[in-house]
């Protein structure tokens, strides 16, 4: 995928949430990224570095910035085994099929939690207050059984040529 921005967070047991920011350096140039997934990633591709489900090609020509923040509305409960945590995470740069370029996002939580309860909505609906209520964006889920993470992946991107 030839993408103008790609977002991973990934959020710690602790909950402090890192993001990788990753967009090309120059204006003529993209971000080039394959699903792990997809891909043999004991294949090695020079100048390429996996980060959060992704692999980058050309990491160079790419500038990647990494923020931390603690998410202040986030519960552990070592009883069963859970988190819960609630983040109005703004404008993410995932745009629609109708535009001529595209974002990528991964969300990925600490080895060992799955999904049970995800809802990746609209923020900006004022009209609902229950987030099972909201405008829902189109994500996946997806199980790595590889390193035992669990990540929900956006997605949408049009090429015209």
């Amino acid at each position: 995928m030839y993408l103008d921005i790609v977002l991973i967070d990934y959020l710690s047991p602790d909950g402090v949430l890192t993001t990788y920011r990753i967009t090309p350096k120059s204006d003529h140039d993209r971000v080039v990224i394959d699903r792990i997934r997809d891909i043999d990633v004991d294949f090695k591709s020079p100048d390429s570095i996996n980060v959060g489900g992704t692999r980058v090609y050309d990491a160079s020509t790419c500038s990647i910035r990494i923020q931390q923040a603690r998410i202040r509305r986030f519960g552990a409960s070592e009883s069963d085994n859970s988190i819960s945590f609630s983040l109005e995470h703004m404008g993410i740069p995932v745009r629609s099929q109708r535009e001529a370029h595209g974002g990528y996002y991964n969300f990925i939580l600490p080895p060992n939690f799955k999904f049970t309860e995800l809802h990746i909505v609209d923020p900006y609906d004022e009209k609902q207050r229950d987030p099972t209520q909201k405008k829902h964006f189109r994500y996946e889920t997806v199980w790595d059984t590889s390193c035992n993470t669990s990540l929900a992946t956006m997605g949408q991107v049009r090429f015209f040529l």
